[in-house]
């Protein structure tokens, strides 16, 4: 139920409760009137009707007014009692006035107070009432903006087509791509036809062609990307139907595309492609690498930290920024080198893809460094570095 429909039912259940209590003191200010009318009339007699005649409408007549009235004929009544009055009937009639007196006394604050009251509510209803009307309106314009629900549609079972897939004579070998795809997450077809051939057992010669199936059986869709130096390279993603056969086949969900969940958090292509070729080559150095590390709190602050890449050997880790050079705004990447600076334990790690755009980074990172009296320990590659790279030496082309 949407926060105007709440809001609408609460203001409905209120103004019916106010409308219930008005009713309520209406009738209860209703009653104390009557019993005004009575005492007066028993008391005063003709000289009471002869008032009330003189002050118009009885039902327009205030309960205070009533009430003077009522008095008056009390008082008369004990200062001119009648000639012929015995002493005994005096007594009787004193002794009823001042019952009907502390009766009289009873009802007035009960009238009042009844009358005050049924004002309020009536106020109080008049309110709500309007602010009813209000809700009402502006629930029906936000209900006019709102498009319609969209009708889902059913989700496609390709039951027939796979009966007939798995008939055909590359079926076998088509399946092992599906499957490596959706175990691995994996998306860079370079990478693909490169680790491919060494889990299955497929031949180098052959991957290239089955993908080949795969992309015109609609169960992979082949995307442009960007390699880090900015050439183009192929991107292969299972697709929809894609991942009901890899569901079919191990009863699994498909692992999520590592290029696609880097490329939400990146937004850049370029960076992407970067992100995933720097971890590659820590890889073949013998580090473990996590490509989608977790979220950071910056310890002393409001602030978070995310790590393009985590890198750990032994008992070293490293929390890498990878830059492409693209966007070196100053202060953007401001809180960006103190927040690594911070996890990182006074260092900043920072990985470029050339050599120039690792020094600009430096400098940039220096001088912030300098305008702030901060002095953090750099450890600085590039991937021409990490490219000539061999296990055992040293992934760092600087370190500061």
């Amino acid at each position: 139920m949407s926060q105007e429909a709440i809001r609408i039912r609460e203001l409905e259940a209120s103004l019916e409760a106010h409308r219930l209590l008005l009713a309520s003191s209406s009738t209860r200010a209703e009653e104390a009137r009557e019993q005004l009318f009575r005492i007066g009339r028993e008391l005063g007699g003709e000289e009471f009707e002869d008032c009330l005649a003189a002050l118009g409408d009885p039902e327009n007549i205030p309960a205070a007014e009533l009430a003077s009235q009522v008095l008056s004929v009390v008082r008369n009544r004990k200062l001119f009692p009648r000639p012929d009055t015995l002493e005994g009937q005096i007594a009787e009639l004193r002794r009823q006035a001042e019952d009907l007196k502390r009766q009289l006394d009873v009802q007035t604050k009960r009238a009042s107070t009844a009358e005050s009251s049924g004002q309020d509510l009536k106020k109080q209803v008049e309110t709500l009432e309007k602010n009813l009307s209000i809700e009402r309106s502006r629930n029906k314009e936000l209900a006019a903006q709102v498009p319609p629900p969209k009708t889902l549609a059913p989700p496609v079972d390709y039951s027939e087509w796979f009966m007939e897939w798995s008939r055909h004579k590359s079926f076998e070998q088509n399946k092992k791509i599906i499957v490596f795809l959706g175990a691995t997450g994996l998306s860079r077809q370079a990478e693909i036809k490169e680790k491919l051939p060494k889990e299955t057992g497929m031949k180098e010669r052959a991957v290239y062609g089955h993908i080949e199936d795969c992309v015109v059986a609609s169960l992979i869709e082949r995307r442009d990307g960007t390699s880090p130096l900015g050439r183009p390279t192929d991107i292969l993603l299972l697709t929809e139907k894609g991942q009901w056969t890899y569901t079919r086949l191990t009863g699994r969900t498909a692992v999520p595309s590592e290029y696609i969940g880097l490329l939400k958090a990146h937004k850049s292509n370029r960076q992407t492609s970067l992100i995933l070729k720097v971890g590659d080559h820590f890889e073949r150095l013998g580090y473990t690498v996590q490509r989608e590390p977790a979220t950071i709190k910056v310890a002393d602050s409001n602030h978070v930290f995310q790590p393009d890449l985590i890198v750990q050997k032994d008992d070293e880790t490293f929390y890498l920024e990878v830059e492409t050079g693209d966007q070196l705004d100053r202060s953007s990447l401001a809180q960006k080198w103190q927040n690594a600076m911070t996890v990182g334990g006074g260092c900043i790690c920072v990985a470029a893809p050339r050599s120039s755009v690792m020094t600009t980074l430096q400098s940039h990172i220096l001088d912030w460094g300098t305008e702030r009296g901060k002095k953090p320990r750099l450890y600085l590659t590039n991937l021409e570095k990490l490219r000539n790279c061999k296990p055992g030496d040293s992934p760092w082309a600087r370190i500061r």
